[in-house]
């Protein structure tokens, strides 16, 4: 019978799914291409065909893979929309993933350091499984999904083991029911575990097995213990070791004959500690002890530089056409847009001032704030969002009170952030609020499949100190960074496994530095002064500013000619002036003085500093006859 086929031929409604094309087909169920109509958004439909759903134990397992896949969120796991049946037709809605699965990456080996890349994912998913006490059970290249930007996923939860399901349904409930049983092989042969093979109870450790199969072939090119038929190889899992990896530096061959020890006991006890060594070897330089072939060379960045004046950079975005446009106010003038030139290190005005940069679409249409400038005591700012072709014509105003805006791929949309009620609002389309807080948040930004969106989240209104969160779509928190004393600037790499942002971590300056999708944090670029990151192009130039930047002090009295400058270090913020005009008292901030706020007192006739105590001083904190200090 062909009802199936014809039941879901283009155009066909399964709930309010609308089939668009058949992706693949195996022994769990057929997926589609399908758009929710509801919020016209296309995801992966999985069906359960008509013939197999009489079959109960196939209806187990495809409500088992739902349950379980369904329980997770996680980068490296494929995330799971909906579950429900239409009629007599059962059905998983999940993200819609474009690329390749591993299977089809492994037609010869991989690169090292892309190998121990995926391998990282597949041990950081597995490790958010396992914390659910859910076991996959048949993890194979099959099963893993390599997304164009070369993030990794994750499939198929159909033969996973729930030890503690949802509603306090126990793991024997789960065999009391049929969907397994002891003396039953679950798995694939090849990647499963010597218990899987013997039929004894698993736990987690079967998967680690499975991801040390997959990390033998990824870097070997071949299964370690295929054979020619189904029964050798679960011979070769029982008693054959995998076969040496000679050319490889001893610790990362070691670690990967650990993770095949026959004995459970014997391997890595949780896949977060094989992550964790992973990151470790890669991160360590030893894997580049390697035959040149394998290594993807690494060169040192080159620099060029676009602005010479003195002045001030307010926001800077690359054009698809490879030039730069920004927003300045250079010496002491407004605030002004500027384009550079590919060629030199000269810029054109654009004829708008009062005005800076947000974004620039891929038709090379600007996104600026009209009238953009700072409120309050801080980087908090406000403008009106319009849109300026980049060629030249009038701006076309679209929303008032606006501080941060970023065009949509489609070049239809933005990505804004403004302040509604006392509430910090994302919002994309505009009205539609993602994520709001009560907390100021800054540098909001796509990723480059609009997925996900970071930002910096900052503990005080206008205070540059803060960290990076990355949402979904949803506003789910995915990644929550660490606590920075300063930052300035934020952009996904082009692969979209990576946020860059300015930060400081210590009292020597911004660096360069990195967040990933599994919460990793490292540093890019350490530099000696202040960075702010303006942009990532997609071909993955980097537009950085550098900053000697200053609050200084000054004192002037009437009638005199000239002022007189009483800054100390870098960051002197004025706390105030006694009754008699004889002196001030000002903090240092930590940039200054090593991670501490400190207090100091400077006489107006130009005398040294003197170094009062550790702290803050504000509101005028000087007593009315200049004895006492708050």
């Amino acid at each position: 019978m062909c009802n199936n086929l014809l039941m879901l031929t283009t155009g066909t409604r399964i709930g309010p799914y609308e089939i668009l094309a058949q992706i693949g087909a195996g022994g769990m169920g057929e997926v589609y291409r399908a758009l929710d109509t509801r919020i016209r958004r296309e995801v992966a439909l999985k069906v359960l065909p008509r013939e197999l759903a009489a079959d109960p134990d196939r209806i187990r397992r495809f409500e088992q893979e739902a349950l379980a896949a369904g329980m997770l969120n996680h980068p490296n796991i494929t995330i799971v929309f909906e579950a429900g049946t239409h009629g007599e037709t059962a059905y998983i809605v999940t993200e819609l993933l474009e690329g390749l699965t591993l299977r089809d990456h492994l037609s010869a080996r991989l690169p090292i350091r892309k190998a121990l890349d995926y391998g990282v994912q597949l041990a950081s998913g597995l490790a958010a499984a396992h914390a659910k006490g859910i076991v996959h059970r048949d993890l194979k290249p099959e099963n893993v999904f390599v997304l164009k930007d070369g993030r990794v996923k994750i499939l198929d939860f159909g033969l996973a083991k729930l030890h503690e399901l949802q509603g306090g349904e126990s793991d024997d409930a789960t065999q009391a029911r049929g969907l397994t049983s002891p003396g039953m092989i679950v798995g694939t042969a090849g990647y499963m575990s010597p218990e899987q093979v013997r039929a004894e109870p698993v736990d987690h450790r079967s998967d680690i097995f499975a991801l040390g199969v997959i990390l033998h072939e990824m870097i070997s090119g071949q299964q370690p213990f295929r054979r020619s038929s189904s029964v050798e190889t679960m011979n070769a899992v029982l008693h054959d070791e995998a076969p040496a990896l000679g050319e490889l530096p001893p610790t990362l061959a070691n670690l990967i004959h650990h993770a095949l020890e026959k004995n459970a006991a014997d391997r890595f006890q949780s896949a977060k500690d094989l992550s964790f060594a992973l990151q470790t070897l890669a991160g360590s330089g030893e894997s580049r002890a390697l035959p040149a072939t394998s290594v993807l060379e690494r060169e040192l960045p080159s620099y060029r530089r676009i602005s010479f004046r003195r002045g001030f950079i307010m926001s800077a975005r690359f054009a698809p056409d490879g030039s730069v446009v920004y927003g300045a106010a250079w010496e002491d003038d407004p605030l002004e847009l500027f384009s550079s030139f590919q060629t030199g290190p000269e810029s054109r005005p654009l004829g708008l001032r009062e005005a800076d940069v947000l974004s620039v679409s891929a038709t090379s249409e600007l996104a600026i704030s009209l009238g953009r400038r700072y409120i309050g005591v801080g980087f908090a700012t406000t403008g009106t969002l319009a849109r300026l072709p980049l060629g030249g014509g009038a701006p076309r105003r679209v929303c008032e009170d606006v501080q941060e805006a970023q065009w949509t791929a489609d070049s239809k949309n933005f990505l804004i952030v403004r302040r509604v009620d006392g509430w910090y609002c994302i919002e994309s389309p505009i009205g539609h609020v993602i994520y709001k807080t009560a907390q100021w948040i800054s540098r909001a930004r796509f990723s480059p499949n609009e997925e996900l969106i970071a930002f910096m989240l900052h503990p005080n209104w206008g205070d540059d100190a803060g960290l990076v969160v990355i949402i979904d779509r949803q506003g789910h928190e995915r990644v929550r960074g660490d606590f920075f004393f300063s930052s300035s600037g934020l952009a996904w790499t082009p692969s979209g496994r990576e946020v860059w942002f300015a930060g400081e971590l210590t009292a020597r300056g911004r660096d360069l530095m990195s967040l990933d999708l599994n919460g990793k944090l490292r540093a890019v670029l350490p530099a000696p002064g202040r960075l702010t990151l303006h942009d990532i192009a997609s071909d993955g130039r980097v537009l950085l500013a550098t900053e000697a930047a200053r609050r200084e002090a000054v004192v002037g009295s009437v009638g005199e000619p000239t002022e007189r400058n009483l800054t100390w270090f870098d960051w002197s913020r004025l706390s105030g002036l006694s009754r008699d005009g004889s002196f001030i008292v000002f903090e240092e901030q930590a940039s200054a003085v090593q991670g501490v706020n400190t207090v100091f007192l400077r006489y107006t006739d130009g005398a040294p500093a003197i170094r009062l105590a550790e702290g803050r001083a504000r509101g005028n904190p000087i007593s009315p006859d200049g004895q006492w200090l708050a």
